[in-house]
């Protein structure tokens, strides 16, 4: 992954869209591929964290299990530090023994019975549970700046890829198809799974969302998702062409030229998408963060939608003065506050805590990372 693009474009899982049989093109797998999956290394000395700046971790030879299982994260070796990285011990201490995520996070096995998503109703519970590709994918994405060997990120990569189709479908929903592809894409390059990843580029490429509800905020959402697994398939070297990602992106503009007067969010995810796709001029800086920023302000915070805070923080990292302060304490006030600090909770963030639909509290805790992860990189670049 590289720097400038490993932040995943997530989505809330607004409703289910069926997706079709499509012809699949070949995607070449980069050439430089690292060593096969099958014999990790033996031994690691230091892998950092995420960033050089962060703790590094220390993995000793004798901590890898024989078969060259790589080491299960071990919590006493590892003290967050700041919200993000508390976020991220708490999914993977929520994490289902096959290696996926279940929105309820009581049911992980290293959970001690306190974090169950008890505002989610009977209907509400069903939906999650009909979800749980995208609600593992969007705890992947938000633990993938965790650059070190760990046995829990490989068993979801498995548990992803024991669900892709032959045709390299990864679920017959639209959205969680898109966001599971996007994950392997941020990871498959450090765990060696770029065969399943090309497959899955491959259906995308071949295949379109029908047109029937294209001017709802889902199908933005998976035109967004697309740039952007393409945007960053395209720089590790995946056989992309330039001409495809240029369609895909002409498309979100289409969509969001419907929608985004009513959205801003929408503009915020078209900025996103083309500046880092380099596909055409993205819109003004000001005028989209000035329409987020007034939909922020002008709700509680427990209505506004993830996807607006998420793409909100995100353009707002080219952001300096007193509009960046406004958004920032908006952000801090009316949805990172509501992270738990205290006992098996710590870290996680409630369901529909200032996280719009992101029904559960894996997925909202996931999103929480993700958010507070763009307005920590404003400080890094600014």
């Amino acid at each position: 992954m590289r720097d400038n693009t490993r932040w995943g474009l997530l989505i809330p899982i607004l409703g289910l869209v069926g997706c079709p049989q499509a012809p699949t093109p070949q995607v070449q797998i980069p050439s430089t591929s690292p060593t096969s999956q099958s014999t990790p290394a033996k031994s690691v000395a230091v892998v950092p964290l995420a960033r050089d700046n962060e703790t590094p971790i220390i993995i000793r030879e004798e901590e890898v299990e024989e078969g060259g299982r790589l080491p299960h994260f071990d919590f006493s070796k590892y003290q967050p530090s700041n919200a993000v990285e508390i976020a991220r011990v708490w999914l993977l201490r929520h994490q289902l023994e096959d290696g996926s995520w279940a929105a309820d996070g009581s049911v992980g096995p290293g959970c001690e019975g306190e974090c169950g998503s008890t505002v989610l109703g009977p209907e509400a519970a069903k939906r999650a549970r009909s979800r749980d590709v995208a609600t593992t994918a969007l705890a992947l994405l938000a633990c993938a700046p965790v650059r070190r060997p760990s046995e829990q990120i490989r068993k979801a990569l498995v548990w992803l890829q024991d669900r892709q189709q032959p045709d390299g479908s990864l679920d017959r929903d639209w959205l969680n198809h898109e966001l599971a592809t996007l994950a392997l894409v941020n990871l498959c390059d450090f765990y060696n799974f770029e065969p399943a990843t090309a497959k899955a580029l491959a259906f995308s490429l071949g295949s379109i969302p029908p047109a029937e509800g294209e001017t709802t905020g889902a199908a933005i959402l998976v035109a967004a998702i697309r740039v952007r697994a393409f945007a960053e398939a395209k720089l590790m070297r995946f056989q992309i062409s330039a001409d495809r990602l240029a369609q895909a992106s002409a498309r979100l503009e289409r969509l969001v030229g419907v929608r985004g007067k009513a959205d801003p969010w929408a503009l915020g995810a078209l900025f996103d998408s083309q500046l880092r796709a380099g596909t055409s001029p993205p819109p003004s800086t000001s005028q989209t963060f000035e329409r987020l920023l007034a939909r922020v302000e002008q709700k509680s915070g427990e209505d506004v939608r993830s996807e607006t805070w998420f793409y909100g923080s995100w353009v707002a990292v080219g952001v300096k003065g007193e509009a960046w302060s406004r958004w920032k304490r908006a952000l801090e006030e009316r949805l990172l506050v509501g992270q738990h600090t205290e006992s098996c909770l710590k870290g996680a963030w409630d369901s529909r805590r200032g996280l719009g639909p992101s029904e559960g509290r894996v997925p909202a805790t996931a999103w929480g990372a993700l958010i507070a992860d763009a307005r920590d990189e404003h400080k890094r670049q600014n």
